[in-house]
């Protein structure tokens, strides 16, 4: 395929940023699957507050005659 001008190397320059982007993207990875399982393993802490303004905004329940 090179010889017909079909297929062209990878330049190293490019192959080193490649690399790098990878790098930088599994390290992003990692800590969002850190944040995701301490966010999991941590109970959740509402204030009484927040509840009372969540229920305010939920619409009434719907009633059947």
């Amino acid at each position: 395929m090179q010889q017909n001008n079909m297929y062209n190397a990878s330049s190293p320059a490019l192959r080193q940023e490649i690399d790098k982007q990878l790098n930088q993207y599994k390290q992003t990875q990692q800590k969002t699957n850190q944040f995701v399982q301490q966010s999991r393993s941590q109970p959740a802490s509402i204030s009484p507050g927040a509840i009372a303004q969540q229920q305010q905004q939920q619409p009434p329940a719907f009633q059947q005659h």
